[in-house]
């Protein structure tokens, strides 16, 4: 019966796998890029950590075949990897919900310029040509069976310049199972982790073997 459970609700949240993402800036010269380095962004309060996330993430890359070094990184500076509250956030909507892609790109803009030595170090240090931030708020539920998550993925150069920008917003109803919230936490995960790896794929930085 357990089983019979867990395999329900996988087949559930599989059959809800599509992922509302809409680009906003896609320059050919990401196309070019051999070796780029991702770091998670999340808020301070975010219900999974950054090594969560990462480990997960380094599984899911590790059964591609890679056309792009993808370093993911772990040990960033707190400015970079965290942000302490909505106004800080990439992801900037209005009172209705409507992406702003002008204040989003004017929070991007101060996020550069304020860590700007600090973005070009990790460029020097690890040898990139870019660098992958994917921006992410999750949240779940075991009480209502709710797991929701926003996020935006922005690939900028070298020298600062953004040159990929989308993002996206997707909410899933799930159904009870045991233990649930060690359950709903992991879904959570590869749901966050299928998001970020349908892009790699698209921009041919990875591909199946």
């Amino acid at each position: 019966m357990k089983k019979s459970l867990l395999v329900g609700i996988s087949v559930l949240l599989a059959s809800c796998s599509t992922y509302n993402v809409e680009k906003e800036i896609n320059n050919s010269v990401i196309d070019k890029y051999k070796n780029s380095a991702i770091v998670f962004r999340l808020p301070e309060s975010s219900p999974v950590t950054q090594q969560e996330f990462a480990k997960n993430l380094n599984n899911w890359v590790e059964g591609y075949k890679k056309n792009n070094r993808l370093l993911i990184l772990e040990n960033v500076n707190d400015k970079i990897k965290s942000y302490d509250s909505d106004f800080n956030r990439f992801y900037q909507v209005s009172d209705d919900n409507d992406f702003l892609l002008e204040k989003t790109m004017g929070s991007l803009s101060t996020f550069i310029k304020e860590n700007d030595s600090e973005l070009k170090k990790i460029i020097i240090d690890n040898g990139l040509d870019s660098i992958i931030i994917y921006e992410i708020d999750s949240f779940f539920s075991s009480k209502i069976q709710y797991m929701s998550f926003s996020s935006v993925i922005v690939i900028i150069d070298a020298v600062g310049k953004i040159n990929y920008l989308d993002h996206q917003i997707d909410t899933y109803h799930t159904e009870e199972v045991s233990p649930f919230q060690t359950k709903i936490k992991m879904n959570l995960m590869d749901k966050v982790c299928e998001r970020f790896i349908e892009q790699l794929l698209k921009l041919d930085y990875i591909e199946k073997e």
